[in-house]
């Protein structure tokens, strides 16, 4: 996914534009980390079954190695998901704000630097949370993949 450029002078028409850009860009990345979640975590009930039948073919040490890559896989993915989800909401909220400070006649060209916006979001709890909840899931379907 590739930023607008960092910093640039936009007419409100441009804004508008960027704005509807990153709300789309949210929402394809939201569909993404849903879509790899479901995929993943259904994956998992489908590896638990066929473990659960065929417990003497894979050995321990497999086991334990292939949860904790996908556990390791599961959390950069869902971390850089959540980092993109971030990064797209602190844009689309900064032109919203800026967008409501001018009237619809302004022709004024408004600065704006992406680059900070993005180095500047704040982490909220809401993120975390989501990312612990991901996580809480995939490790009590690990943790049954490992016990059967």
């Amino acid at each position: 996914m590739q930023n607008i450029n960092l910093m640039k002078n936009y007419s409100r028409t441009e804004l508008i534009e960027i704005y509807k850009t990153e709300v789309g860009r949210f929402e394809k990345t939201r569909d993404v980390q849903w879509k790899f979640n479901v995929t993943a975590w259904t994956l998992l009930v489908l590896a638990i079954k066929f473990k659960s039948e065929n417990s003497a073919l894979i050995d321990c040490c497999t086991i334990i190695v292939s949860s904790i890559a996908i556990f390791i896989g599961h959390l950069i993915f869902t971390w850089l998901i959540q980092n993109s989800l971030s990064s797209s909401k602190a844009i689309w909220n900064k032109i919203f704000d800026i967008l409501n400070k001018y009237d619809d006649q302004d022709t004024t060209l408004i600065k704006i630097d992406t680059k900070k916006i993005t180095e500047n979001k704040k982490w909220r709890v809401t993120d975390s949370l989501w990312i612990l909840f991901q996580m809480l899931v995939t490790s009590f379907l690990l943790a049954f993949f490992i016990k059967i």
